[in-house]
């Protein structure tokens, strides 16, 4: 999901820490998908927080992201 620059704040480093640490998990090491997600939001140093979803349009968040979530399970 792309979210707009004027949607995205850069990440502080309270936000690296629990970054780290989420790395370290168990069940963040055995999944590579989550892994990659979180390097991903590391490399760029930006977080998007489901607010700015209200961005994309007024109505998004209730009614198309959130609902095919839920669909389709996509978890992350």
């Amino acid at each position: 999901l792309q979210f707009p620059k004027s949607a995205t704040i850069p990440i502080t480093d309270h936000d690296r820490t629990k970054i780290s640490k989420l790395l370290q998990r168990p069940y963040n090491q055995n999944n590579a998908q989550w892994q990659h997600q979180i390097q991903i939001l590391l490399e760029k140093s930006v977080k998007a927080e489901i607010e700015g979803l209200s961005k994309i349009s007024d109505d998004f968040l209730p009614n198309t992201y959130l609902p095919n979530k839920i669909r389709y399970g996509g978890w992350i």
